[in-house]
């Protein structure tokens, strides 16, 4: 791979020559939106007649304090897919400032769960300790990687422009 113009294998790269997102980074992406997926998901249950009381020992896991941490990580999941060269200026600063969007939106996880468990003082389950877990790994990804960092920095450039 001597004469590429790539900094990374070729595969990692889609049609517009800007690397494409990882499948960790959609994973992370999709974890940092958990309440809202589980919001919708458990809202479609209740039209469905007989399975929203089947499933109601899982509303625990949706906290409607924590839905205001996924919004940063939802505006970086839309603009994901809708990185075209004729995007709108929105579409590329918020690609560009992704990485810190999902580090705000982890960083606002703590912040809720450090007053809301700190103050009160009360213990973490199990399942609270693995998605803090899962989130300092979150972290530690998105904010050490170098691949994420050269994918948070490009985007496709528009359809004049050679550059």
């Amino acid at each position: 791979m001597g004469d590429t113009p790539y900094k990374y294998h070729y595969l990692r790269y889609n049609h517009y020559g800007v690397l494409r997102p990882n499948w960790l980074v959609r994973l992370i992406l999709f974890f940092l939106c958990r309440h809202l997926v589980l919001l919708l998901v458990f809202g479609a249950m209740n039209f469905k007649g007989k399975a929203g009381p089947e499933m109601a020992f899982m509303l625990p896991l949706l906290d409607k304090a924590f839905i205001i941490t996924d919004m940063p990580a939802l505006l970086v999941l839309f603009v994901m897919g809708a990185r075209r060269p004729d995007a709108s200026a929105a579409y590329q600063w918020i690609w560009r400032h992704g990485r810190y969007l999902i580090l705000g939106s982890i960083g606002a996880f703590f912040l809720i769960i450090g007053v809301r468990y700190g103050v009160n003082q009360t213990p973490l389950n199990v399942v609270e300790w693995a998605v803090i877990t899962a989130n300092i790994a979150a972290v530690t990804y998105i904010g050490k990687s170098a691949y994420i960092s050269d994918l948070f920095a490009e985007f496709p450039p528009p359809r004049g422009d050679k550059s």
